[in-house]
């Protein structure tokens, strides 16, 4: 197929690798940071949260709409707005279900355990420097040598 070689063509480059990595690092840093203030809101009004916090099921169910409607409806996906439509709708919800469910929860436990995968997440990022020419060990240990302070602290 004359556009899959074209594709891994284009994605050999190793520019081309790092704008798509950016890319969709990019898109799951907002997605991130919306889910955040979704749950961060949702504590500061806790009678809201706990209004919401039966229905907190539903709305991640409801969640799977957008998701499934990217997966299975590309060409919708891939025509503006509607593929970053669907893609805040599905963080939307996601954080409402996520924001009701996690409610009664500490926050202090919320944010531990946010650090905690953030880090183990770090550790992940193996493959994204292999692609973009690094050696995956030697980057994995500068990250642990400039955040062992935070890793220290998850421990402890």
């Amino acid at each position: 197929d004359a556009e899959r070689v074209y594709v891994a063509q284009q994605f050999a480059r190793p520019a081309v690798r790092r704008q798509f990595l950016a890319r969709v690092y990019s898109t799951v840093l907002v997605q991130v940071l919306l889910l955040a203030a979704i749950m961060a809101a949702l504590r500061g009004a806790p009678a809201v949260a706990y209004r919401l916090m039966p229905s907190a099921p539903a709305f991640l169910l409801l969640a799977t709409a957008p998701a499934l409607a990217i997966q299975f409806a590309p060409r919708l996906a891939e025509t503006p707005p509607y593929g970053h439509l669907l893609l805040a709708a599905f963080t939307a919800l996601t954080g409402v279900g996520i924001g009701a469910a996690t409610m009664p929860l500490p926050a202090d436990l919320l944010v531990r355990a946010a650090a905690a995968t953030a880090a183990a997440a770090a550790g992940k990022f193996r493959i994204p420097r292999q692609l973009l020419g690094l050696h995956a060990s030697e980057g994995h240990r500068r990250w642990r040598r400039r955040h062992r302070h935070r890793l220290a602290a998850l421990d402890g």
